[in-house]
Protein backbone atom coordinates (compact mmCIF):
# COMPACT_ATOMS: atom_id res chain seq x y z
CA UNK A 1 0.00 0.00 0.00
CA UNK A 2 1.25 3.46 -0.86
CA UNK A 3 -1.27 5.33 1.32
CA UNK A 4 -1.15 5.61 5.08
CA UNK A 5 -4.29 4.17 6.65
CA UNK A 6 -5.94 6.64 9.03
CA UNK A 7 -9.32 4.96 9.51
CA UNK A 8 -12.69 5.15 7.81
CA UNK A 9 -13.72 8.33 6.02
CA UNK A 10 -17.47 7.89 6.40
CA UNK A 11 -19.91 8.11 9.29
CA UNK A 12 -21.08 4.70 10.44
CA UNK A 13 -24.41 3.98 12.09
CA UNK A 14 -24.40 0.48 13.62
CA UNK A 15 -27.94 -0.77 14.21
CA UNK A 16 -27.72 -4.07 16.05
CA UNK A 17 -26.43 -7.55 15.34
CA UNK A 18 -25.87 -8.90 11.84
CA UNK A 19 -28.42 -11.63 10.95
CA UNK A 20 -27.29 -15.26 11.06
CA UNK A 21 -23.83 -14.72 9.55
CA UNK A 22 -22.01 -17.11 11.89
CA UNK A 23 -23.71 -20.14 10.32
CA UNK A 24 -24.03 -18.86 6.77
CA UNK A 25 -22.16 -20.76 4.04
CA UNK A 26 -21.57 -17.66 1.93
CA UNK A 27 -20.17 -15.78 4.92
CA UNK A 28 -17.74 -18.64 5.53
CA UNK A 29 -16.83 -18.60 1.85
CA UNK A 30 -16.02 -14.88 2.08
CA UNK A 31 -13.75 -15.52 5.06
CA UNK A 32 -12.04 -18.26 3.08
CA UNK A 33 -11.35 -15.92 0.18
CA UNK A 34 -10.13 -13.25 2.59
CA UNK A 35 -7.56 -15.67 3.99
CA UNK A 36 -6.59 -16.84 0.50
CA UNK A 37 -6.02 -13.25 -0.62
CA UNK A 38 -3.84 -12.74 2.45
CA UNK A 39 -1.82 -15.88 1.72
CA UNK A 40 -1.21 -14.71 -1.86
CA UNK A 41 -0.20 -11.22 -0.76
CA UNK A 42 -3.35 -9.50 -1.99
CA UNK A 43 -4.45 -8.56 1.53
CA UNK A 44 -1.12 -7.53 3.06
CA UNK A 45 -0.82 -6.80 6.77
CA UNK A 46 -0.04 -3.35 8.13
CA UNK A 47 0.53 -1.92 11.58
CA UNK A 48 -2.43 0.02 12.90
CA UNK A 49 -1.75 3.58 13.99
CA UNK A 50 -3.29 2.99 17.40
CA UNK A 51 -0.06 2.89 19.36
CA UNK A 52 -0.76 -0.66 20.50
CA UNK A 53 1.12 -2.48 17.75
CA UNK A 54 -2.06 -4.04 16.37
CA UNK A 55 -2.10 -5.62 12.92
CA UNK A 56 -4.81 -5.34 10.28
CA UNK A 57 -5.04 -6.42 6.65
CA UNK A 58 -5.46 -4.11 3.67
CA UNK A 59 -8.14 -4.78 1.06
CA UNK A 60 -11.79 -5.68 1.50
CA UNK A 61 -14.18 -8.29 0.12
CA UNK A 62 -17.96 -8.43 -0.07
CA UNK A 63 -20.94 -10.26 -1.53
CA UNK A 64 -24.42 -9.05 -2.40
CA UNK A 65 -26.97 -10.41 0.03
CA UNK A 66 -29.61 -11.32 -2.56
CA UNK A 67 -28.02 -12.82 -5.66
CA UNK A 68 -29.21 -11.20 -8.87
CA UNK A 69 -31.50 -8.78 -7.01
CA UNK A 70 -31.73 -5.06 -7.49
CA UNK A 71 -31.26 -4.58 -3.75
CA UNK A 72 -27.86 -3.30 -2.71
CA UNK A 73 -27.49 -4.82 0.76
CA UNK A 74 -24.20 -6.65 1.16
CA UNK A 75 -21.90 -8.41 3.60
CA UNK A 76 -18.33 -7.10 3.83
CA UNK A 77 -15.13 -7.65 5.76
CA UNK A 78 -14.78 -5.32 8.77
CA UNK A 79 -12.42 -2.38 9.00
CA UNK A 80 -9.12 -2.60 10.85
CA UNK A 81 -9.13 -6.39 11.24
CA UNK A 82 -6.58 -9.04 10.22
CA UNK A 83 -7.54 -11.46 7.44
CA UNK A 84 -6.05 -14.37 9.37
CA UNK A 85 -8.58 -16.02 11.70
CA UNK A 86 -11.41 -13.77 10.49
CA UNK A 87 -14.71 -15.42 11.40
CA UNK A 88 -18.12 -15.14 9.76
CA UNK A 89 -19.52 -13.59 12.93
CA UNK A 90 -17.10 -10.67 12.58
CA UNK A 91 -18.36 -9.64 9.13
CA UNK A 92 -20.46 -6.51 8.73
CA UNK A 93 -23.93 -6.41 7.15
CA UNK A 94 -24.52 -3.16 5.24
CA UNK A 95 -28.21 -2.19 5.08
CA UNK A 96 -27.83 0.95 3.01
CA UNK A 97 -25.46 3.78 2.14
CA UNK A 98 -26.19 7.46 1.77
CA UNK A 99 -23.38 8.33 -0.63
CA UNK A 100 -23.96 12.08 -0.69
CA UNK A 101 -23.90 12.37 3.11
CA UNK A 102 -21.23 9.64 3.31
CA UNK A 103 -23.15 7.65 5.91
CA UNK A 104 -23.06 3.84 6.07
CA UNK A 105 -25.88 2.09 7.93
CA UNK A 106 -24.79 -1.37 9.04
CA UNK A 107 -25.31 -4.20 11.48
CA UNK A 108 -22.73 -6.30 13.27
CA UNK A 109 -20.11 -6.11 16.00
CA UNK A 110 -17.64 -4.18 13.84
CA UNK A 111 -17.81 -1.30 11.39
CA UNK A 112 -17.66 -2.19 7.67
CA UNK A 113 -14.49 -1.78 5.65
CA UNK A 114 -13.25 1.70 4.84
CA UNK A 115 -14.24 1.07 1.21
CA UNK A 116 -17.89 0.27 1.97
CA UNK A 117 -19.02 3.23 -0.14
CA UNK A 118 -17.14 1.92 -3.17
CA UNK A 119 -18.65 -1.55 -2.80
CA UNK A 120 -22.11 -0.02 -2.56
CA UNK A 121 -21.52 2.10 -5.65
CA UNK A 122 -20.52 -0.97 -7.67
CA UNK A 123 -23.57 -2.97 -6.60
CA UNK A 124 -25.84 -0.02 -7.40
CA UNK A 125 -24.34 0.35 -10.88
CA UNK A 126 -24.05 -3.35 -11.77
CA UNK A 127 -26.97 -5.67 -11.07
CA UNK A 128 -25.00 -8.56 -12.60
CA UNK A 129 -22.32 -8.27 -9.91
CA UNK A 130 -22.75 -10.33 -6.74
CA UNK A 131 -19.19 -10.12 -5.36
CA UNK A 132 -16.74 -7.23 -5.13
CA UNK A 133 -13.14 -8.01 -4.16
CA UNK A 134 -10.70 -5.12 -3.60
CA UNK A 135 -7.10 -6.10 -3.06
CA UNK A 136 -3.56 -4.80 -3.21
CA UNK A 137 -0.66 -6.07 -5.25
CA UNK A 138 2.40 -3.98 -6.09
CA UNK A 139 3.18 -5.84 -9.30
CA UNK A 140 -0.41 -5.60 -10.53
CA UNK A 141 -0.43 -1.85 -9.96
CA UNK A 142 3.07 -1.16 -11.32
CA UNK A 143 2.60 -3.24 -14.46
CA UNK A 144 -1.03 -2.38 -15.15
CA UNK A 145 -0.38 -0.44 -18.35
CA UNK A 146 2.11 -2.97 -19.74
CA UNK A 147 -0.30 -5.83 -19.05
CA UNK A 148 -3.31 -4.04 -20.49
CA UNK A 149 -5.25 -3.75 -17.25
CA UNK A 150 -7.74 -0.86 -17.39
CA UNK A 151 -6.88 1.85 -14.85
CA UNK A 152 -8.74 4.68 -13.21
CA UNK A 153 -7.94 7.99 -14.86
CA UNK A 154 -6.31 9.48 -11.78
CA UNK A 155 -5.39 8.68 -8.20
CA UNK A 156 -8.06 9.20 -5.56
CA UNK A 157 -7.64 8.71 -1.83
CA UNK A 158 -8.93 5.47 -0.32
CA UNK A 159 -12.35 5.38 1.29
CA UNK A 160 -13.66 8.46 -0.51
CA UNK A 161 -16.74 9.02 -2.63
CA UNK A 162 -14.39 10.32 -5.32
CA UNK A 163 -12.61 6.96 -5.50
CA UNK A 164 -15.94 5.12 -5.58
CA UNK A 165 -17.19 7.20 -8.49
CA UNK A 166 -13.92 6.92 -10.39
CA UNK A 167 -13.93 3.14 -9.88
CA UNK A 168 -17.50 2.74 -11.16
CA UNK A 169 -16.80 4.96 -14.15
CA UNK A 170 -13.70 2.97 -15.12
CA UNK A 171 -15.30 -0.38 -14.38
CA UNK A 172 -18.23 0.14 -16.74
CA UNK A 173 -19.07 -3.38 -17.92
CA UNK A 174 -15.59 -4.70 -17.14
CA UNK A 175 -14.85 -7.19 -14.38
CA UNK A 176 -11.30 -6.20 -13.42
CA UNK A 177 -9.64 -2.80 -13.11
CA UNK A 178 -6.65 -1.24 -11.39
CA UNK A 179 -7.17 1.67 -9.01
CA UNK A 180 -4.29 3.93 -9.95
CA UNK A 181 -1.45 3.96 -7.40
CA UNK A 182 -3.65 2.02 -5.00
CA UNK A 183 -4.85 -1.52 -5.76
CA UNK A 184 -7.34 -3.42 -7.87
CA UNK A 185 -11.04 -4.21 -8.09
CA UNK A 186 -12.25 -7.64 -9.20
CA UNK A 187 -15.99 -8.27 -9.55
CA UNK A 188 -18.08 -11.23 -10.59
CA UNK A 189 -21.41 -13.01 -10.53
CA UNK A 190 -19.98 -15.09 -7.67
CA UNK A 191 -17.18 -14.93 -5.13
CA UNK A 192 -15.38 -17.67 -7.02
CA UNK A 193 -15.43 -15.62 -10.24
CA UNK A 194 -14.14 -12.48 -8.53
CA UNK A 195 -11.49 -14.35 -6.55
CA UNK A 196 -10.09 -16.54 -9.31
CA UNK A 197 -9.96 -13.57 -11.68
CA UNK A 198 -7.82 -11.67 -9.17
CA UNK A 199 -5.48 -14.64 -8.73
CA UNK A 200 -5.04 -14.88 -12.51
CA UNK A 201 -4.16 -11.18 -12.65
CA UNK A 202 -1.57 -11.71 -9.90
CA UNK A 203 -0.04 -14.66 -11.78
CA UNK A 204 0.11 -12.61 -14.98
CA UNK A 205 1.74 -9.68 -13.18
CA UNK A 206 4.42 -11.87 -11.63
CA UNK A 207 5.49 -13.40 -14.95
CA UNK A 208 8.57 -11.86 -16.53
Amino acid sequence: MTEKYVGVKYSCVLRGAAPRLAGDARARELCGWSLRFHDFGLRPDYRKADGNGGVASAGNLSYRLRVGAGENQFVITPTGMPAVDLSAGELAFVDRVDEERRVVYARGAFAPSSEAIMHHAVYAARRDVNAVFHGHGDEIVKRAEALGFPQTRKFEEYGTLELAREAVKTLGKRDFIVLRAHGFLSVGASMREAGEQALRAREKALKR
